[in-house]
């Protein structure tokens, strides 16, 4: 759960279920994580403080001082100084599951600027709510993967994002290039052999069990690929599938 910069959009019972009693919006519109190094994002964060047994994962670090209370800086933000106790992402439990909040508008922040550090932030929280991912791949390339349930199939979708972009009329991106992705590592989470389909081809896709995942690689992917796990949800005794 990420937080609005704008104090007029604030939930109450959301900010309940995720463990926090809001105290208001800071009056930067930028701040920083706690963490090594410490890591800017855009937007105001929600003063916030934990309630129940919730705990703080990540405090925030204070701007260094400038003018106008330090919402004016010399070269653009106020660099980092010390340590906030006030949080920046909590989690609280929420009956046998967890919620993690953030108290900044960080998904809009990446969407803008695509920081890699603030990427990696998010996905660390994904992670924790998620440990055991459904479909995982490996590559250093920029490869976005879906998995969707199609009645009691899975669908894993490729595809790559990795083209050289350019401004196009008014200004929308055009892709001039997309260079093949090559050794893609794919892994399904599975406790026992399943068909593997590469779609809309229907052919076999040869998979080793291993770690309690179905893995197989991809020697190359241009645009997009796709695979199907036929009746991979029809097993309701499948851990993570109920």
């Amino acid at each position: 759960m990420t937080q609005s910069d704008d104090p007029a959009v604030v939930d109450e019972q959301m900010l309940e279920l995720a463990g926090v009693q809001y105290l208001g919006h800071d009056l930067l519109d930028f701040g920083y994580f706690d963490l090594q190094p410490p890591l800017l994002t855009r937007g105001a964060f929600a003063n916030v403080r934990p309630t129940g047994d919730s705990s703080v994962l990540v405090h925030r670090r204070r701007p260094m001082a400038a003018g106008d209370g330090g919402r004016s800086f010399g070269h653009g933000f106020a660099p980092p100084a010390d340590r906030d106790d006030r949080p920046a992402v909590v989690a609280g439990r929420c009956g046998r599951g967890e919620v993690v909040y953030v108290a900044a508008p960080v998904l809009r922040s990446y969407l803008d600027y695509q920081s890699p550090q603030l990427a990696g932030l998010l996905l660390s929280l994904v992670d924790r709510l998620l440990p055991n991912h459904v479909a995982r791949i490996w590559t250093p390339a920029q490869v976005e993967m879906t998995a969707m349930r199609r009645e009691g199939d899975l669908l894993v979708h490729l595809v790559n994002h990795s083209g050289n972009e350019r401004p196009g009329n008014y200004w929308y991106p055009v892709t001039e290039y997309i260079p093949e992705i090559r050794d893609i590592q794919v892994a399904i989470r599975s406790e026992r052999p399943l068909v593997v389909l590469r779609v809309p081809q229907r052919a076999d896709v040869a998979c080793e069990l291993a770690d309690g995942y179905l893995r197989f690689r991809l020697p190359a992917l241009h645009i997009m690929e796709s695979f199907l796990v036929p009746g991979y949800f029809a097993d309701s005794a499948r851990p993570g599938t109920e």
